[in-house]
């Protein structure tokens, strides 16, 4: 069965009334059994269908798509974005353009999924991506060159994300070093940057960021492993528009990376500082071999993180660490 018979009909559900099995499939010439089984699919997707003999099917609460022709109409000017693909599933948005970039893919290619089987997080973490409740997209950027190297892209990423939620109307939500978002000690959004080339001289930088837009009524969110929130609880209970929010966050983007081709990180700290959640605040850094307290104190114009402790301040850059506040900063961190 393909995905098409199964976005037909999860276009034409809703919430106000029932829609007939045999309606449907009269509508795409299949059989009532094929019908089922998409409906089906839906549901193992994570949508909340309504079934009930001799009436039919309907949506439980509203299901936005994305739409690829609203979304490409939204970013004409955006100079550095070219081509938009909207999958309906995939195992990974940075794996599927990874390949195309090999393939020879031109910079500013963005690919949305509406649902991925592999999304994956920093340090290889799963990232759960039910089907059309979130946003998971990449974007590819290719330098030549750059007199501002890379290694500040996932920071200021981060800082054109915050600035695409602050024009749809979310507040408060901060940088955790290096490429997470939060909001009051829970997780909102990540960003996960994956290099091919030299940092200095010629590459490409795939741009990976996942949102949680509307987790209402997911199942397996138990199986998450650290606190999280999403934009509709953060929106009084009202889900955003996911189109009207990837325009945003692309337009966002654009705009911040036209900026970091120029002047890299230097004129972005002092914002990042104020958004960053860990500032002046006694952390542990975890890394592969060992563990270093001490106190965060903002970045550098590399994007390292500077870190105090016995007086003296240290360089880190992200590599393999994970940053986490002291559990116990009298006995961890002086």
């Amino acid at each position: 069965m393909s995905y098409d018979v199964a976005l037909y009909i999860l276009k034409q559900l809703s919430v106000d009334r029932f829609y007939s099995g045999n309606q449907l499939a009269k509508e795409l010439g299949v059989t009532r059994t094929t019908v089922w089984k998409a409906v089906q699919v839906l549901q193992l997707y994570g949508i909340d269908i309504y079934s009930l003999p001799g009436k039919g099917y309907r949506l439980a609460t509203g299901v936005e798509l994305l739409d690829h022709d609203r979304i490409s109409d939204g970013l004409k000017g955006a100079d550095l974005i070219g081509s938009v693909k909207v999958l309906p599933s995939i195992n990974s948005t940075n794996h599927y353009l990874q390949r195309l970039a090999q393939e020879g893919e031109p910079g500013g290619s963005v690919v949305f999924a509406e649902f991925q089987s592999e999304g994956r997080g920093r340090r290889g973490r799963h990232w759960a991506s039910p089907f059309a409740k979130n946003l998971y997209f990449s974007l590819l950027w290719r330098y030549s060159d750059t007199q501002c190297g890379v290694g500040g892209v996932s920071l200021a990423i981060g800082i054109a994300v915050v600035n695409a939620l602050e024009a749809m109307g979310i507040s408060g939500v901060g940088l955790k070093w290096p490429n997470d978002l939060f909001y009051r000690g829970r997780k909102v959004a990540g960003i996960l940057l994956e290099m091919s080339g030299d940092p200095s001289g010629d590459g490409y930088v795939v741009i990976g960021v996942g949102i949680n837009v509307d987790m209402k009524g997911v199942s397996g969110t138990e199986q998450i492993t650290q606190p999280w929130v999403d934009l509709a609880t953060l929106n009084s209970g009202c889900a955003l528009s996911r189109n009207m929010l990837a325009i945003s966050l692309l337009q966002s983007i654009n705009s911040m990376l036209l900026q970091y081709q120029i002047s890299g990180l230097s004129q972005l700290i002092q914002r990042w500082n104020v958004l960053d959640v860990m500032f002046g605040r006694k952390v542990v850094l975890h890394g592969v071999n060992e563990s270093r307290c001490g106190t965060a104190q903002g970045i550098d114009d590399s994007g390292a993180l500077l870190l105090r402790n016995n007086g003296n301040v240290f360089r880190i850059h992200s590599g393999e660490v994970s940053l986490r506040l002291a559990e116990n900063s009298g006995d961890l961190c002086s």
